[in-house]
């Protein structure tokens, strides 16, 4: 279901509700009484799972359960076709789940390859991305911020700052997760320079050095694949969802508009896929391809990337209309949120923490770097274990090239301190997460369309994109 639908299920809900209790009678409801609970074990804490419940996950909450007898952990399975209607025909009703699942993570998506298919990949069958930030405006959910800062085993000394602070809406911290990658757009130094952003302008003139026929980025990139990727996880800085105000009419998406206009709309070709990996990879190894997207899942993936370029690769990232990096956290393992009306926010705090207090072991942590199964955590003494392991873990002959690009076999040896300082100046600059908006992405695409076929100029169709775009906030709101 699409959020304007969703939300606009919640209004008509709400409307009902209130009307019926403008109605009258003997059995009047005043809007100071409580709205109806959920069914649920006498002192039970609701669990709202948007994803399928696992045996394991049962394992952790029976043993949970076990050890906190007055206030239990019940889970709720929203995971099926319906599950997200039903929760936010709940949630209109005032039967607000104690702790939601806010990522429904869908079926056969591949995050653990050093090269990304993104932005070339299709999304998740059956992903969902809850509105994160109308749930916090509308008063939903729980600041967590006072929550780690007091809990003993972490603090704001135990916590990766930069990944958490982009997930803030209004200083406050909504929802936790234990992982997290960069995507960021890569390119050879002696091309760019050593320069960690970017403006469109200074993106062109590099990309003018460029021997004829080279492309901006794969050159199978598609105008639509290079919108949905690096794009539309951007578009809420043109919007403030509180006010209702847009933003489209500015420099900085005027910048993204006109990069759009560098991709072709759609790409033809009769090479099979096999080809079209091979002459992917030939393009990048010859020069003729000056930025790549990737996705940065560990520090020792920034020796691994430098062996592909044959060279130290520059993190350019998307370009800004200020020049700052124009890059994104990508949020990874659950992401949890606590309801501003939790029965026992202690206990509920005492269950969701583990997903930022689960400690590795070092054979653990080696293990799992060996397989590239991990992400960075957030957690701050399993990134120091992480780093460690990763500045002395040689790993020899590797593929850089494997997935989308190809298999060609490379040499990779263990990143240095220089590899560290990059990473972590990469971390640090970056400020955005990826948490999509489907129907603010539906209005911006259709919008913008007439302007790439040159049926409206750019200021028409801004204007039409703030007014459309504001009247969905309005909706919202």
């Amino acid at each position: 279901m699409k959020r304007r639908q969703i939300w606009r299920c919640i209004l008509f809900l709400a409307v009902m509700v209130l009307t019926a209790c403008a109605a009258g009678g003997e059995d009047q409801v005043s809007l100071e009484t409580p709205a109806p609970e959920l069914e649920r074990d006498e002192g039970a804490l609701v669990y709202a799972a948007l994803n399928p419940v696992t045996e394991d996950f049962m394992i952790s909450v029976r043993k949970f359960n076990l050890a906190h007898e007055d206030s239990k952990i019940e889970v709720r399975d929203y995971s099926d076709e319906n599950g997200v209607e039903r929760l936010f025909t709940e949630l209109a009703l005032g039967q607000v789940p104690d702790i939601m699942e806010l990522h429904r993570m869908g079926s056969g998506a591949n995050i653990d390859a050093a090269w990304s298919d993104l932005p070339y990949r299709k999304r998740p069958e059956g992903e969902y991305w809850m509105p994160y930030r109308q749930l916090v405006q509308k008063g939903y959910l729980e600041d967590l911020w006072p929550y780690i800062e007091n809990d003993p085993n972490l603090g704001l000394d135990g916590v990766l700052m930069p990944p958490l602070k982009a997930a803030e809406v209004n200083g406050g911290l909504y929802m936790i997760f234990p992982d997290f990658s960069i995507t960021t757009m890569i390119a050879p130094k002696r091309v760019v320079g050593g320069r960690s952003g970017w403006t469109l302008g200074e993106l062109m003139e590099a990309y003018s050095t460029m021997p004829e026929g080279a492309t901006l980025l794969r050159y199978n990139a598609t105008r639509r694949d290079v919108f949905s990727m690096l794009c539309a996880p951007l578009l809420d800085q043109y919007v403030d969802m509180e006010t209702g105000e847009t933003s489209f009419d500015s420099q900085g998406f005027r910048d993204m508009v006109a990069f759009l206009e560098a991709f072709p709309e759609e790409f033809k070709t009769t090479l099979s896929q096999d080809e079209i990996r091979a002459e992917l990879l030939d393009r990048i190894l010859s020069g003729e391809q000056m930025l790549e997207t990737v996705t940065v899942a560990a520090m020792w993936y920034l020796a691994s990337l430098d062996v592909f370029w044959g060279e130290p690769a520059a993190y350019v990232g998307y370009p800004t209309a200020d020049g700052s990096l124009g890059s994104f956290f990508n949020l990874h393992g659950s992401k949890l949120a606590m309801s501003s009306t939790c029965r026992n926010k202690e206990t509920a705090w005492a269950f969701m923490r583990k997903v930022l207090t689960k400690e590795y072991k070092y054979s653990e942590m080696l293990e799992m770097r060996k397989h590239v199964t991990i992400k960075t955590c957030v957690n701050q003494a399993n990134y120091d274990l992480g780093t460690e392991i990763d500045l002395t873990y040689e790993r020899g002959i590797t593929e850089v090239g494997a997935g989308p690009l190809g298999e060609r076999l490379f040499k990779v040896e263990a990143p240095g301190e220089e590899h560290l300082a990059r990473f972590e100046a990469m971390i640090n600059s970056t400020d955005e997460i990826y948490w999509p908006d489907d129907a603010l992405s539906d209005i911006v695409w259709e919008t913008v369309g007439p302007y790439f076929a040159g049926d409206k100029s750019m200021d028409d169709m801004l204007r039409l994109l703030d007014n459309r775009v504001g009247l969905y906030l309005s909706e919202q709101m």
